[in-house]
């Protein structure tokens, strides 16, 4: 009986025909006046193995394959265009605490935690409050030396002839650029040779990322406090095994800056992706632009080390679950305007409310 617009689907038809004694069919049956198609047919009874059998098989791959990374599902679909990532197992939930079907969700990418240790406002207004960004601001149609880069690289990793695909990618880039783009790539070429052993690697773009549930701001909720779901995610530039078959996760890195919590969200992450009998991880950053070696930074987390990452994260997650939602003005400013104010997709509003000027 359905009393809305959406019908039962060929998968829902599925699993009731399954289980159901004798053969039969599902038939919606809409409580609307103004539909003249009030009974409708959804899925014969003979049909339902169709349908089901590739779910099935799909779940007895999925299950065999539990302590590897498992491909996510693209990036827009999990962090937009999804309103329960915290709740399907994309992003595991570290910790005892899991979140209730009714806990507030707040996502939150890497590039996000950098903001939260360098200008609260900045994140919060991103994160929680939604507001709009100034008009003059085009930092989402800027493109960069190190964005050509990371898409090429992409494609590299997994190649089987690195260097005849390096030289058809570069025919795409614009002439004054490919110098230095083909020096980034060279470098990543040559990053092996400083390994005890090459990474196998397993996939490229890897979305990864974890669920904490902590406490934090919930309007409507007694004294507007409640347990907040807090994912934080990221996209790793690769993933594979070491020669020794450590996890490992890799980050290309075109300059020499870090942002804050990424190395801890990578291992925490990584260990989350690849099971729960994962109990050592390695980060590997690999700087591209250094003009000597080492121009790999590997970091090992073991057990210790990885509940010291955790520990972390659930205190920065803590601090984004902690904004109150219904008042954006009352996220503290910086004291001190930087370059980072310059730059800044809020700064106008922040002025007006009392954040530092610009230089």
């Amino acid at each position: 009986l359905r009393t809305g617009r959406t019908r039962t689907s060929p998968e829902e038809a599925a699993v009731l025909l399954g289980g159901a004694p004798e053969e039969g069919d599902v038939i919606d049956v809409v409580v609307d006046p103004n539909d003249v198609d009030s009974i409708l047919v959804t899925l014969n009874g003979r049909d339902w193995n169709v349908v089901i059998e590739p779910m099935v098989g799909a779940w007895h791959e999925a299950n065999q394959r539990r302590d590897k990374p498992q491909p996510m599902p693209s990036r827009d679909a999990c962090t937009t265009g999804c309103r329960r990532p915290a709740f399907c197992g994309a992003f595991p939930t570290v910790g005892e605490r899991r979140p209730g079907s009714n806990a507030r969700l707040i996502m939150a990418s890497k590039s996000n935690l950098a903001n939260v240790t360098r200008c609260e406002r900045r994140a919060a207004w991103a994160l929680v409050h939604g507001i709009p960004r100034q008009r003059d601001d085009d930092s989402a149609n800027r493109t960069s030396l190190g964005t050509t880069a990371h898409q090429i690289l992409a494609s590299l990793v997994l190649s089987s002839d690195p260097q005849v695909e390096l030289q058809q990618h570069l025919e795409g880039v614009l002439p004054e650029d490919q110098a230095t783009v083909r020096m980034f790539l060279e470098h990543h070429l040559g990053i092996d040779e400083e390994h005890d052993g090459p990474i196998a690697y397993k996939q490229s773009e890897f979305l990864i990322g974890v669920t904490l549930v902590v406490p934090g701001y919930y309007p409507g909720r007694s004294e507007d406090q409640g347990d907040v779901a807090v994912v934080l995610y990221g996209l790793a530039d690769a993933v594979g095994y070491e020669a020794d078959s450590t996890p490992a996760i890799v980050d290309h890195k075109t300059t020499d800056y870090e942002p804050t919590y990424e190395q801890d969200l990578y291992a925490v992450a990584l260990a989350a992706a690849f099971g729960p009998n994962t109990d050592r991880v390695a980060v590997h950053h690999h700087y591209l632009g250094r003009p000597e070696s080492p121009r790999c930074v590997r970091s090992e987390f073991g057990t210790v080390e990885l509940e010291a990452a955790t520990a972390r994260l659930r205190q920065v997650a803590g601090t984004i679950a902690g904004w109150d939602p219904l008042a954006p003005s009352e996220v503290a400013p910086k004291q001190t305007a930087d370059s980072d104010c310059m730059f800044c997709p809020f700064r106008d509003r922040c002025v007006t409310f009392g954040g530092p000027q610009p230089q």
